[in-house]
C-alpha cells in the first residue's frame, strides 16, 4: 500500500461514523457532514497535488469531461434558478462530489479505496448485529437496526453496495492458486466478510438493497467464463433480466402498501415533470412543492388505493425521477451519458468489473430510495466513479488541458482546493453555531435562538428540519403581524397547513383558513384533523349546510390510523348530523364516549 492509501483507508473506515457524530442534535447534521468532509478532502488534495506535482499528466478520459459537464450544468442552474443564500450549501455538496471523484481518481492504489469502503461496511454490519441484540443503541427511536445511520432503509443500501465488493474479492480469492493453510485462510475470511455484510443487509429489511445486492451479483458473477459458456449473450441479458423482474415481483408483494406509496408519489412527479420538462423546477424544490402537487392530484382524481396509502412525502424515492423534477430533461440526459460511458467505456479487469457491479447496486437502490439524501450513500458514488481506470486518450481537448496544466493550471487547481476547503471552514463554523443556537428555541430561554431564526433565516430555510421547526414555532405563537415571507416558503405540509389554517381562522380570515384546511385534507386525504377543523370553521362563521356536508364527510372518510381523536371525532360528527336532521342520536353516544 502507498502513503496515500493509508490515508483514505481510515478516511473512509469512519465514513458513516462523522454522520452518526453530526447527527446528534437532528439540525443541520448534513451541513455540517458535507462541511467538514469538504474541508478533509481539500486539504488531501491540496496535499497529493503538492506531492505529485511533476506526475500530473493532464489528460481526461470520457469519465471527466461527462462529469464535469454534468457539474457545469448543475452549477449554471443553481446559479441562474436556485436561491444564492439557501443555494451555498448546494454549492458546497457539488464541491464535495467533485473533490470526492479527484481524490479516488488520482489514487495509485484503487484496491486500497475499495479495501477502506469495505471495512467501513463490516463495520456497520457488526453494529446492526449488536442493535439487533440489544448489545448496542440504535440511532432511531422507532427502528431497533440502523448502524451509525438514520433509518434502516439507508443501511440496507450502504451494506448492499460492500457485500457486492466483498463477492467480488471472494470470487478473486478462488481464483487465486494458493494452497494449504493461507489459501483456506483467505478464503475463509472472505466467507466470513460476506456473511457478516448478508446478515446486516438482512437485519436492515430494505427491499431496494436486496433487489441491489441481486442485480450486482447478476452483473459481477457472469465474467466467469465457465458461466458465459453456458448461455448465449442475447440469453444470458435476458435470464438476468427475467430473473430481476421475478426478484422485484416477489419483493413487492412482501408489502404491497409500501409500493403503492412510492408509486403515487412517481405519478405526482411525474406531472411535475411533464409541467417543466426541460430544465425543471430548481434544485431543492422538491420537499417545497411536492405536497401541493399532491393535494392537486387528489383535487383531480382520487382512487381508493392511492387514498390509503397516500403520506407526507419529502423523496421521490427514485433519484433518476428526483433530478428530472429539479433538473429537468437535459440533467437526465447528462446523467445517462455517465451510466453509458461507466457500463461501456471501460477497459475489461477484475477491478473495473467490481467497480461496475458496486455502481450498478448503488444506482439500482437509487431507483427505490434516497441515497442522494444520506450524506455516506452520496459519497459512495464519487468515490466509486474515481476508482475507475481507463485506456489513455489522446484528442486535442487533451493536448490543450496538458499544455494549461503545465503553465498555468497548477496554481489555479490550488486556489480551487484552498476555495472549497474554505468555504467548508465557513460553512462548518456557521452551522455548528446554527445548531447550538436552535437547540435553545426548545428552552425557555429562546430569545438568543429565535433572534438568530430571523437574522439568517434565508441561509438557514433550505434546511427541512429547521423550515419545519422554526415556521411551525412562529405559527404556534402567531400574532396578527405574522412574517409573510415565513407563510410563503414554509414547507407545505399537513400540519403546517393545519397550523396556518388556524392562525387566518384566528384572525378571522376564513376564506383564507377555508383554502389552508381543504388543502390541508387533500394532502393527506386520510388525515382527519384538517376535515375537522373546516367542520369548526364552518360551525363558527355559521355556515350550517357546509357543516352539516362536512360532518358527514368525517363520518365517511377512511383512516389509517384510529386513535382516541379520530373515535370522538366521528362520534361527534355522527351526533351531530343526528342533531341537525332532527334525530335521536344513539345510546351509545352517552354510554361510550372517549374522554
Amino acid at each position: 500500500m502507498t502513503r496515500f492509501t493509508l490515508y483514505i483507508v481510515p478516511f473512509l473506515f469512519i465514513l458513516p461514523l462523522p454522520w452518526s457524530f453530526s447527527s446528534a442534535n437532528g439540525l443541520f447534521y448534513s451541513e455540517l457532514f458535507y462541511a467538514y468532509t469538504a474541508t478533509a478532502l481539500s486539504a488531501l488534495l491540496i496535499h497529493q497535488t503538492v506531492l505529485y506535482r511533476n506526475k500530473e499528466n493532464g489528460s481526461f478520459s470520457p469519465l471527466d469531461k461527462a462529469l464535469l459537464l454534468f457539474i457545469l450544468y448543475i452549477t449554471g442552474h443553481l446559479i441562474f434558478h436556485g436561491d444564492e443564500p439557501a443555494g451555498s450549501m448546494e454549492f458546497l455538496k457539488g464541491g464535495v462530489l467533485l473533490l470526492a471523484y479527484l481524490w479516488t481518481r488520482k489514487m495509485p492504489d484503487k484496491r486500497g479505496v475499495l479495501y477502506a469502503i469495505l471495512l467501513s461496511g463490516i463495520v456497520e454490519a457488526i453494529t446492526a448485529i449488536l442493535q439487533s441484540t440489544g448489545w448496542a443503541e440504535s440511532e432511531h427511536a422507532y427502528f431497533n437496526v440502523t448502524g451509525h445511520l438514520s433509518n434502516p432503509g439507508p443501511l440496507g443500501g450502504y451494506l448492499s453496495i460492500c457485500l457486492v465488493i466483498a463477492l467480488s474479492f471472494l470470487k478473486e480469492s478462488f481464483h487465486i492458486k494458493k494452497r494449504g493453510l493461507t489459501g483456506l485462510l483467505v478464503k475463509g475470511i472472505g466467507i466470513l466478510i460476506v456473511g457478516v455484510l448478508a446478515t446486516g443487509c438482512w437485519l436492515s429489511d430494505s427491499r431496494a438493497a436486496f433487489l441491489s445486492v441481486l442485480t450486482g451479483s447478476l452483473f459481477l458473477f457472469p465474467v466467469s467464463r465457465r458461466f458465459s459458456a453456458l448461455l448465449k449473450k442475447r440469453n444470458l441479458v435476458i435470464a438476468t433480466l427475467s430473473g430481476i423482474l421475478l426478484i422485484g415481483t416477489l419483493l413487492y408483494f412482501y408489502r404491497p402498501q409500501s409500493a403503492h406509496a412510492r408509486l403515487l408519489i412517481w405519478r405526482v412527479s411525474s406531472g411535475m415533470v411533464a409541467e417543466h420538462p426541460l430544465t425543471g423546477i430548481g434544485i431543492g424544490e422538491f420537499p417545497r412543492t411536492y405536497m401541493l402537487h399532491q393535494a392537486a392530484h387528489f383535487e383531480t382524481e382520487r382512487s381508493d388505493q392511492e387514498t390509503l396509502v397516500a403520506g407526507d412525502a419529502a423523496y421521490t424515492y427514485n433519484e433518476l425521477l428526483h433530478l428530472t423534477v429539479e433538473t429537468g430533461i437535459i440533467g437526465l440526459l447528462l446523467i445517462l451519458c455517465i451510466v453509458i460511458i461507466i457500463s461501456r467505456g471501460t477497459p475489461h479487469n477484475p477491478i473495473n468489473r467490481t467497480i461496475q457491479s458496486s455502481l450498478m447496486a448503488w444506482g439500482v437502490f437509487s431507483c427505490f430510495s434516497y441515497p442522494t439524501a444520506i450524506p455516506p450513500l452520496y459519497l459512495l458514488f464519487p468515490f466509486l466513479l474515481g476508482c475507475l481506470q481507463y485506456n489513455s486518450i489522446t484528442s486535442y481537448s487533451d493536448k490543450i488541458v496538458s499544455y494549461f496544466n503545465k503553465k498555468h493550471s497548477y496554481i489555479l487547481y490550488l486556489l480551487m482546493l484552498l476555495g472549497i476547503g474554505m468555504a467548508g471552514i465557513r460553512e462548518g463554523m456557521f452551522y455548528k453555531q446554527a445548531s447550538e443556537k436552535m437547540i435553545s428555541i426548545f428552552s425557555q430561554n429562546k430569545a438568543p435562538a429565535l433572534e438568530y431564526a430571523r437574522t439568517h433565516y434565508s441561509r438557514l430555510k433550505s434546511n427541512t428540519t429547521f423550515n419545519l421547526t422554526y415556521s411551525q414555532w412562529m405559527l404556534r405563537h402567531a400574532t396578527d403581524t405574522l412574517n409573510q415571507n415565513i407563510i410563503e416558503e414554509m414547507l407545505p405540509t399537513p400540519e403546517s397547513y393545519i397550523l396556518l389554517g388556524n392562525y387566518y381562522a384566528k384572525t378571522k380570515q376564513y376564506e383564507k383558513a377555508e383554502h389552508t384546511y381543504k388543502t390541508a385534507a387533500r394532502m393527506v386525504p386520510t388525515r382527519l384533523m384538517p376535515n375537522y377543523k373546516l367542520w369548526r370553521l364552518y360551525e363558527e362563521r355559521g355556515d350550517s349546510m357546509e357543516a352539516l356536508l362536512m360532518a358527514k364527510t368525517i363520518l365517511s372518510q377512511p383512516v389509517k390510523v384510529t386513535n382516541s381523536f379520530t373515535i370522538n371525532a366521528k362520534r361527534e360528527a355522527e351526533e351531530f348530523i343526528f342533531l341537525r336532521e332532527n334525530l335521536s342520536p344513539p345510546k351509545s353516544f352517552q354510554d361510550s364516549r372517549i374522554e
